[in-house]
């Protein structure tokens, strides 16, 4: 959840740093880069199916955990309701709340982008920043 707050908050103040590339000047180096684009295009595959993959698993937790919770505390309400003493003691009985946090996960694109950069200027391509 914090890599989306802090995703949100540079897309809300252009705090990203942004890139500009010029291409390498050859037949070969082009080819190059367009291998560097393949290998990004799957470190970026990997790094959704990752992301897929945590959501799902916070998901079955969560559901799991849930489950659980709506099962105990309707124990210890039955519980409570059994052996209260008078009717004040069984207004005092409550069920807990078994709401579960969200799931939240993004794709971690920042490795993939970085040897891309890294690649395409291995490749006689530049890479400049613009901030």
């Amino acid at each position: 959840m914090r890599s989306m707050i802090f995703a949100a908050a540079l897309a809300l103040c252009g705090c990203a740093t942004e890139y500009t590339y010029t291409p390498p000047p050859t037949a070969e180096g082009r080819a190059c880069v367009a291998q560097c684009q393949d290998n990004q295009i799957s470190c970026r595959g990997v790094q959704d199916r990752r992301q897929s993959d945590e959501m799902q698993q916070c998901k079955d937790e969560s559901a799991h955990k849930q489950s659980q919770c709506e099962h105990d505390s309707q124990i210890e309400y039955d519980a409570c309701l059994r052996y209260a003493k008078t009717d004040a003691d069984r207004k005092a009985c409550h069920r807990a709340s078994c709401d579960q946090p969200g799931c939240f996960t993004s794709s971690n694109y920042g490795l993939c982008d970085g040897d891309y950069r890294a690649c395409y200027q291995n490749c006689g391509g530049t890479v400049g920043v613009l901030k």
